[in-house]
């Protein structure tokens, strides 16, 4: 994946450099991790090219979820030490899921709030995505991520559509009292951010377990470039002679 910095806000992107009303809610009947020993092999993408192909098959930009990402880092940086201890988190998540929400709904994706959980559906609305905190697991390839919060009956319905979209009728003939429920549920990723001290992660994935209201399998993870908080050092590179005999440096970032 290429440099994204000409694609971002000039708001963030002098920090950053790319290395990128509760409600009570019915508890799920059925949680994936029901379907016994079914769950394939998740299928994990990192190399950037084919990042890029996925992305677009799904109807995502990278450059779009990395301007999510440094939102959500500037929201998360603009909170009070006074504000309670949840404020950064929450404030990044209101930050980039606007970012995000707005940006889709002028490629025709349909933004809608299904129980309090903001999602964008895709124009095909073959499938949705919504974005979330990860756990520190996020955004690594070779590690299994979570989610960082609970989540309700919404996403446990969705993991239960991507479930039988997965493994059909042997899987939706577990689907009872919730099958038609879920029949109209949208295939459903999610955008998992994680943000450290030193640089922002993120994934597009899609879940296919959930126990006791966290994701904890995937069926397919799209693993985005790292951003950096610290920008690189720039280096003169040899400089280039015009014929006035004067030379003139370029900077160039090491990667």
């Amino acid at each position: 994946m290429g440099d994204v910095q000409n694609n971002v806000p000039p708001a963030f992107s002098s920090c950053f450099s790319v290395s990128i009303v509760t409600q009570k809610e019915e508890e799920p009947l059925l949680e994936a991790s029901e379907a016994g020993n079914m769950q394939p092999a998740t299928i994990v993408i990192t190399e950037p090219e084919e990042v890029h192909l996925r992305l677009e098959a799904l109807g995502l930009r990278s450059d779009l979820l990395d301007e999510v990402r440094l939102a959500w880092a500037a929201a998360e940086a603009g909170a009070s030490p006074f504000e309670p201890i949840t404020a950064p988190g929450t404030k990044g998540w209101i930050a980039g899921t606007g970012v995000l929400r707005e940006a889709l709904s002028l490629e025709d994706w349909a933004p809608q709030d299904v129980r309090n959980l903001p999602l964008s559906v895709h124009p095909a609305k073959t499938h949705s995505i919504t974005v979330t905190s990860g756990d520190e697991r996020t955004g690594i390839a070779h590690l299994t991520p979570t989610t960082k919060n609970p989540k309700g009956v919404v996403v446990a319905d969705a993991v239960a559509a991507n479930m039988e979209l997965d493994f059909g009728k042997e899987y939706r003939r577990q689907e009872v009292s919730r099958a038609r429920r879920v029949k109209s549920a949208p295939k459903m990723y999610l955008m998992l951010v994680t943000s450290t001290n030193d640089e922002l992660r993120a994934e597009v994935s899609k879940p296919s377990k959930i126990v006791k209201k966290q994701i904890v399998e995937w069926s397919e993870r799209i693993i985005l470039s790292t951003i950096s908080r610290h920008p690189e050092p720039m280096v003169p590179q040899r400089g280039i002679d015009f014929g006035q005999g004067q030379e003139i440096d370029v900077p160039v970032a090491r990667r």
